[in-house]
């Protein structure tokens, strides 16, 4: 909203708000989160570049026979590719195939 605010000149926040909604609800317009997009616009579509790579620097002892919708402790370390540490977890749970983590 305050994009278009200052995109457009426009004053009127509740206008631009009424427009949104009004957008969505006649299906016009997507709306994903704070993210509006035409119905009728092509989406683009484009491959993900495989960035991530996997490293397994200790093999647990637990259960291997694991499914989707299993709930999995992990411990891990993420590291950028020049060798940064940006994230750690001890004891990390979460359920297998739910979309909660970043796949690999």
């Amino acid at each position: 909203i305050k994009y278009l605010k200052a995109e457009l000149d426009c004053e009127n926040l509740l206008a631009i708000k009424k427009a949104l909604k009004k957008g969505v609800d006649s299906a016009v317009l997507d709306q994903k989160g704070q993210s509006f997009r035409v119905k009728a616009d092509p989406v683009e579509v484009s491959e993900p570049e495989a960035i991530v790579t996997i490293k397994d620097t200790v093999i647990g002892k637990g259960n291997n026979d694991t499914e989707i919708g299993d709930s999995v402790t992990v411990k891990y370390v993420g590291k950028l590719q020049d060798g940064t540490m940006f994230d750690a977890e001890s004891s990390f749970e979460f359920t297998l195939g739910a979309g909660d983590v970043i796949k690999g």
